[in-house]
Parts: C-alpha cells; sequence; structure tokens
C-alpha cells in the first residue's frame, strides 16, 4: 500500500516538473507592432480659384470714421418780396445835376444785382435785403456808378471821363421811407454824388 502511494507521488511530482518545463520552453508573447501611421502633412495656405483675386489683408489698427460736413443751410426766408428804389444824384457843376433811378425786386434774404454798361458809363448795384421782427429792413449793398458825359457836359465838366464810385454798405432802413445811404465827393472836383435808398417790403 505504501509502495502504491509512494509511485502515484512521485508521479505527480515529475508531471508537474514536466509541465513546468514545457511552459518555459514556450516563446514570449509577440510584441506590439509598430505604428504604421504616417504623420500629416502641415496645414497649407489656401488659394483662391484662378481668376479671383486674393483679398487684401485687414488693417491691423481700426481707422477713425471720416467726419461728414455738415450741409450748407440757406437763410430764412419770409418769402415776401423788397422792392428797392436806389436814386443817384451826381452834381457835376453849382448849377448842373444828373439823377439816375435803379429799382429792383428782390427776396427777402435773398441776392439780387443790376448790371449796367455803355461808352463810359457804368452803373453796377448788388442788394440782399433782410426783412427784421421789427418791420425795418437790414440793407446789404454795394455800387458802382460812373457817368456817360454829353458834349455839353464834357465842356462845362472839362474833361471827358469822370472818377468812378464804388460803395459798399450795411445800414438798417425803415419800410417804405427814403434814406440818404452815402454822400461822396470827386477828389478832383467840387462834384458831389448823393445815394438814396427806399425800401419797401411788397405784401
Amino acid at each position: 500500500m505504501r509502495a502504491l502511494l509512494r509511485s502515484a507521488v512521485l508521479c505527480t511530482c515529475v508531471g508537474i516538473l514536466i509541465a513546468s518545463t514545457t511552459k518555459a520552453q514556450q516563446p514570449g508573447a509577440p510584441s506590439a507592432p509598430a505604428s504604421t501611421q504616417t504623420p500629416r502633412p502641415a496645414m497649407q495656405p489656401q488659394t483662391p480659384p484662378p481668376g479671383q483675386k486674393t483679398p487684401p489683408p485687414g488693417p491691423t489698427t481700426p481707422q477713425a470714421p471720416v467726419p461728414m460736413l455738415p450741409a450748407r443751410a440757406e437763410p430764412a426766408t419770409s418769402w415776401q418780396n423788397v422792392k428797392l428804389d436806389v436814386t443817384i444824384t451826381d452834381s457835376l457843376s453849382a448849377d448842373q445835376q444828373t439823377r439816375k433811378i435803379v429799382s429792383m425786386l428782390v427776396l427777402d434774404s435773398r441776392a439780387g444785382q443790376v448790371r449796367s454798361a455803355g461808352g463810359n458809363g457804368v452803373i453796377n448795384i448788388d442788394a440782399t435785403p433782410t426783412i427784421l421782427r421789427d418791420g425795418r429792413i437790414y440793407l446789404r449793398m454795394t455800387l458802382e456808378y460812373q457817368p456817360e458825359l454829353s458834349a455839353q457836359q464834357i465842356q462845362q465838366a472839362g474833361t471827358s471821363r469822370l472818377a468812378i464810385f464804388n460803395e459798399s454798405l450795411s445800414l438798417v432802413v425803415p419800410d417804405g421811407k427814403p434814406t440818404v445811404a452815402s454822400q461822396s465827393s470827386d477828389p478832383r472836383s467840387d462834384r458831389k454824388v448823393a445815394v438814396e435808398v427806399i425800401a419797401t417790403v411788397v405784401k
């Protein structure tokens, strides 16, 4: 009985030894294969299709907006006309006078002009009337005047060409009443020239 037990134990030990030797002789587990993935190429900048222009790069700093110029406003008007009667009295001598009258109709706060020339004679008038709240009229006026003399006037004056009068006036005149705007003298003689203005609001 003891001999059988020893044989069984011996067989078991031999089997365990054989199994251990066989397992040690088996090759190791295969290593993981090397990565076969290829590196991705670098991103290339996108180019526009043929015929399309490349947009310019944007500004690095924001640009200030360009200020818009305000529209030029016209002066206010009452939409009433002002009649201007300008009388030029020229005293060529103590006993001889000539008178020229220029009439013009101008819209309130707008400009009007009259041009007259012939031979040596010139009458040019520019005027801008403005009706004030109290009913008076603010008048800006420029005047250029030189008379055309007759043969008799040339003989009396002793010259064929007289001095030219240039005036620029700004004044307030009453509605419908005459106002002497200026009185001028010829520097070479006793000749005097007076300018009278009547401004009337046409209602």
